[in-house]
């Protein structure tokens, strides 16, 4: 399945409607900031697989906390 810019940020400007609102699509790295990945994690590929990547990652709290669930779990 191909992946497409699906994701931006907002910037409101004072004083003017919301239809004239500025946005600009997420970058990649900034999709893996949002998953917890550290900025010195190397990721490859152009940038529509690096957000594939991103999007599809298990962000690094929720891997941990998973990783003590299991570790509880089997009385370790």
């Amino acid at each position: 399945m191909a992946v497409r810019d699906s994701a931006a940020l907002v910037h409101p400007q004072r004083d003017v409607p919301a239809e004239d609102f500025c946005f600009r699509m997420v970058t990649p790295r900034e999709a893996l900031r949002a998953q917890c990945i550290p900025d010195d994690y190397i990721v490859t590929g152009n940038g529509t697989e690096q957000t594939a990547q991103a999007g599809n990652a298990v962000s690094s709290n929720a891997a941990m906390w998973l990783g003590e669930c299991v570790t509880e779990a089997l009385g370790c």
